[in-house]
C-alpha cells in the first residue's frame, strides 16, 4: 500500500493523520528505498590497484541492476530488502576458478570478492548466477 492510499484508509477509519506525519512517512520510505546510486554510496573499501578494479566491476554491476535484481543483491549482502543504515564493506581475496564466487556476511553487511576477475562481463555473469541460483542462499553461523 502506498502512503497516499494509507492516508485515505486511516482517514476513512476515523483516524486523522496530520499532513506532516504523512510527509515524514514518505521521506522515511524514500530514505530506505534502494536505488543503484544509494546502494553504491553505501559501498566502501580500501583502494589498492587490484581491489580498485574489482570495486569498479561491483559498482558497474550495481548500476546495471533493475529494481528486482537490486533487491536480490541487498538481500544477498544484508539479509534485508531495504537500504541498510550502515555501509556495505567490501573485502577482497585472491581465490580463482570455482572458489572466486562472491561471499556475503549479512551480520556485518560485508561482501567478500575475488580480485581475479579479468573483465566486468565475467564479474557480472558470475554475480548474476549467484543472485539467480536455483539453490537458496545458504545461511550459516560462524
Amino acid at each position: 500500500m502506498n502512503t497516499d492510499s494509507a492516508s485515505n484508509t486511516f482517514s476513512s477509519s476515523g483516524l486523522i493523520l496530520e499532513h506532516s506525519y504523512i510527509s515524514d512517512i514518505k521521506t522515511l520510505y524514500q530514505n530506505f528505498n534502494p536505488t543503484p546510486q544509494t546502494v553504491v554510496n553505501k559501498v566502501h573499501s580500501d583502494k589498492e590497484d587490484l581491489k580498485r578494479l574489482t570495486l569498479y566491476y561491483l559498482k558497474d554491476f550495481v548500476y546495471s541492476l533493475n529494481s528486482d535484481d537490486l533487491v536480490l543483491f541487498l538481500v544477498f549482502i544484508t539479509g534485508s530488502d531495504v537500504l541498510p543504515r550502515d555501509d556495505i564493506i567490501v573485502t577482497f581475496n585472491t581465490r580463482s576458478g570455482m572458489l572466486r564466487v562472491p561471499v556475503a556476511h549479512t551480520c556485518g553487511n560485508t561482501l567478500e570478492l575475488s580480485t581475479n576477475y579479468e573483465t566486468t562481463h565475467d564479474f557480472k555473469r558470475e554475480f548474476f548466477l549467484v543472485l539467480h541460483s536455483e539453490e537458496p542462499f545458504q545461511m550459516s553461523m560462524a
